[in-house]
């Protein structure tokens, strides 16, 4: 909120594209060849630069623009649908990939999953985390939106995996990624 009240939330995200790709050229020097994801706002959609602001890191670092993920929430894309939607085509024919983040929390829109150009659905944590005798429920949600991704040519990822039965029931039901403290907990990008 801060950010945005001051109006920093596209330099904020220009630093961290620069920032990504500066850790990205790193890491590859240790012979990592590591995808990375970066959360976007609203904001830098509407202000229609998004993509010359992700190729000008992009360029500036040398990473390839297979290694990036720009993830967004679905109502991030609500104030002008049109332009999101033609950045993120751009961003996907150009090599960066684009997800939803927190599919399958709140109020997803399918009109949004098949009107968006994406090639990833983050299955929202709250599915993937079923309480204790919920799992024939949380596994129909989640094998309702493999499916769902599946025909719409998007990959699914399962956010919040933090028990091996989890990542188990991910992988049984087709998703293609997994993301959660079971797999790795954040850590300083030198211990990595």
């Amino acid at each position: 909120p801060v950010a945005e009240q001051y109006d920093l939330l596209v330099p904020l995200t220009r630093w961290v594209l620069r920032e990504v790709g500066a850790q990205h050229a790193a890491w590859r020097r240790q012979d990592l060849d590591l995808v990375v994801g970066i959360n976007l706002h609203a904001r830098h959609l509407s202000t229609g630069t998004l993509v010359d602001d992700v190729f000008s890191a992009l360029a500036e670092s040398g990473m390839p623009p297979g290694n990036l993920v720009c993830e967004l929430t679905e109502t991030s894309v609500a104030e002008d649908p049109e332009c999101a939607a033609s950045q993120l085509a751009e961003l996907r024919r150009r090599g960066v990939e684009v997800s939803i983040d927190d599919f399958g929390s709140g109020f997803s829109s399918l009109g949004q999953l098949v009107n968006l150009p994406t090639g990833v659905l983050k299955i929202d944590r709250s599915l993937v985390a079923f309480t204790e005798g919920r799992e024939s429920h949380a596994a129909a949600a989640i094998a309702a939106i493999v499916a769902l991704g599946r025909a719409c040519g998007s990959e699914s990822l399962a956010e919040g995996v933090e028990t091996a039965e989890q990542l188990a029931l991910a992988t049984a039901l087709g998703c293609t990624f997994a993301q959660g403290y079971h797999l790795a907990r954040p850590m300083p990008a030198a211990d990595l």
